[in-house]
Parts: structure tokens; C-alpha cells; sequence
């Protein structure tokens, strides 16, 4: 039977490659997003709204609708560079997707898929690294019936903004790629394909490799 899917964060890097995948499976019948600016895509399968996302935390009565879905994949997240604020970023990477994840679970999703990152840790001292744990451990909390999370390291491909750490990090590993293995695999520059079919993947079945960290609950 075909399922219809939630994606936040259609526009990055993993969540526009991952639409394309969405869109393109025959696992849905129907793919929503929910988006700030609308997308010039046309699909049949594809349903998009331009919501603000400050909504999740002050309406979300406004919302519940987009949310009555089977799978939900959230890509959503932003830079410090970006948020300026610890406040701003805690509020786009923490806030908005577990207020989501929570609008899911009311609404009978049973599926959340988390795009987070290598390194995430709620004991960390790196705030960004902080964050992403506790978001984790928060979805966790929740008890989807299924919740998994990818945690890649420096993304590779095409971004609409530049991001020069990241782009200087990955021309110096990725020559080294090969060499980075045991507990240094899950540090190597990762495909953002590779990301997004993980993730697909994780909805679907019980077990997936990937050369980054994959977990499921």
C-alpha cells in the first residue's frame, strides 16, 4: 500500500536531493513539503506550502493538516554563521523539528526519519553538537514507532549558498578519503545522494550500511 510523506527542509543540500527521491519512489502515493518560498518543481505526486515555520511554535493548530502523513524526513537545519544567535539556530535546529516531530506523532505518523550530524552528542561541549544530541534524544522521547537518524560528516555537492569551511574541509579530507577508516569512517566527506538514500531506506527497512553513522530506535 502507498504511504504519503512529510519533508521539512526540501530546499538544502540532502532535502532537495531527497525530494527528487521521494517523488521518484513508488513507496508514496503523495509527497508534501513545507517550505518558506515556493519551489519552481512540478510533480503530480508533489504537494507544497509556504508556511512560516514560527507557526510550529505559535499556531500549530494551523498546521495539523500538512502533518496527517505516514513518514515524516526532516532536513531542516541552518549554520551558526547563518543564525548569528545561539538562540536563533537552537530555534531552527531544536524548536521547529521537535515541534513538528511532536505535531507528527499527534497527527498518527509513525515514522520520522532525522537528518543530524556526525559527532552529535547532548553531553558535548560544542554547542552545535549539543543541540543536534538533544534533539535526538527529545524525538527519541516521543516513541515513534520507528525513528532513525543519519549523522554524516562534511556534505558533498551542488549548495545554493556557499559554505567555505565546509568546502575547505572537504578539499583537505576528501584526497584522504580512502584512508580515514575505524573510528575515523564516519569523519569522510559524504555524497549528499548517499545521505538522502539512506534515508529513504531507513523508512522502509530494518537494517542499512552506510559509511556514516546510521542509528534506529
Amino acid at each position: 500500500m502507498q504511504k504519503n510523506a512529510l519533508l521539512l527542509g526540501a530546499t538544502g543540500l540532502v532535502g532537495s536531493t531527497l525530494l527528487t527521491k521521494l517523488l521518484d519512489s513508488s513507496r508514496y502515493n503523495s509527497v508534501t513539503i513545507l517550505i518558506r518560498r515556493p519551489i519552481e518543481l512540478q510533480h503530480p505526486k508533489l504537494n507544497q506550502h509556504v508556511i512560516s515555520f514560527d507557526d510550529l511554535l505559535s499556531n500549530p493548530e494551523k498546521l495539523k493538516p500538512y502533518f496527517q502523513v505516514d513518514d515524516i524526513y526532516c532536513c531542516l537545519g541552518t549554520t551558526m554563521k547563518i543564525a548569528k544567535t545561539h538562540d536563533n539556530f537552537k530555534k531552527i535546529d531544536f524548536d521547529y523539528p521537535l515541534r513538528a516531530a511532536k505535531l507528527g506523532k499527534e497527527m498518527g505518523a509513525s515514522c520520522f526519519v532525522l537528518n543530524s550530524s556526525v559527532g552529535a552528542d547532548a553531553s558535548a561541549s560544542s554547542f552545535y553538537l549539543k543541540t543536534k544530541g538533544e534533539l535526538e534524544q527529545a524525538i527519541k522521547n516521543l516513541k515513534y514507532k520507528k525513528f532513525s537518524v543519519v549523522r554524516p560528516s562534511f556534505l558533498m555537492g551542488e549548495r545554493a549558498l556557499r559554505r567555505s569551511g565546509e568546502e575547505l574541509a572537504i578539499a583537505l579530507l576528501n584526497p584522504i578519503r580512502k584512508l580515514m577508516l575505524g573510528t575515523l569512517k564516519k569523519y569522510r566527506p559524504t555524497d549528499c545522494q548517499d545521505v538522502a538514500n539512506a534515508m529513504l531506506d531507513l523508512a522502509s527497512q530494518t537494517n542499512v550500511q552506510a559509511a556514516f553513522e546510521v542509528e534506529q530506535f
